[in-house]
């Protein structure tokens, strides 16, 4: 009875460290996944955050664009407007 409780109890710590091995085994490949799918979101949010800089420089200089002629286009209104006034008081510029 001795001889076969060692013998029993040898083949349960095998199946354990065989246990033991697969779940170290199991937390290796969800780690490896894990790091796989950082990397790739990192990649994507690296991409994501170019593409947004892009847009808004391009958007910034449009708005820009738009702020000169703006400037012009008041520019010449008041321009006008001084003409018109300078005509009605008659004073010359």
């Amino acid at each position: 009875n001795l001889l076969e409780a060692r013998k029993h109890t040898r083949e349960l710590d095998a199946q354990r460290q065989l246990a033991d091995k697969a779940e170290a085994s199991r937390f290796t490949e969800l780690r490896t996944y894990l790091d796989a799918q950082t990397a790739a979101t990192l990649s994507r949010e690296s991409i994501n955050n170019k593409e947004l800089l892009a847009r808004l420089a391009a958007i910034q200089t449009a708005l820009n664009l738009r702020i000169e002629q703006s400037d012009a286009a008041t520019a010449a209104y008041m321009g006008q407007l001084e003409d018109r006034v300078n005509k009605v008081i008659g004073k010359p510029m």
